[in-house]
């Protein structure tokens, strides 16, 4: 698919999502960012992460294109992946690294869109009903995913702070 003044604007929107959720926790504990409260099921480390790895399985899987994130990135922060499962025997996660990622995937998004590698998209229906067709189905849908999860690491940040 060519790029398109629509698909450059999802990435400016997404940069700016990111870079909302980068002020909001860079200068947290990482005892804040790893609590789980009560009656919640993840952390705040978990859905940075986690937004990460389904930006990458929308937009590059969907199309049949390597991740930019390893495949043992993606295992920890998937849907239906929990902090739970972390332990120092199978996963440490590396904050500073995932504060990096959320800064720079979308500056390589950008940069991957530009050189047209996202012409192969395999349409997929998501778990909230929407069919996506196409990289600027997924790019739109990403944002209303990580708004979500915005709003997710807002509410935990309440608690744990």
């Amino acid at each position: 698919m060519e790029t398109t003044s629509e698909g450059l604007k999802n990435i400016e929107l997404l940069k700016g999502c990111r870079h909302y959720i980068f002020k909001t926790v860079h200068n947290m504990s990482k005892e804040s960012m790893l609590k789980i409260p009560p009656s919640f099921k993840n952390n705040i480390l978990w859905n940075i992460g986690h937004i990460i790895a389904s930006q990458q399985i929308l937009n590059y899987t969907l199309s049949g294109v390597a991740p930019r994130v390893d495949d043992q990135f993606l295992s920890y922060f998937r849907k239906g992946s929990s902090p739970e499962k972390w332990s120092p025997d199978n996963y440490q996660p590396d904050i500073d690294h995932i504060l990096q990622l959320l800064q720079e995937t979308p500056v390589m998004l950008e940069e991957d869109y530009k050189n047209n590698i996202f012409c192969n998209f395999k349409p997929y229906t998501t778990t909230a009903g929407s069919k996506l067709n196409d990289i600027l189905d997924s790019m739109t849908y990403n944002q209303y995913h990580e708004g979500i999860h915005t709003g997710w690491i807002l509410a935990l940040k309440k608690l744990v702070d």
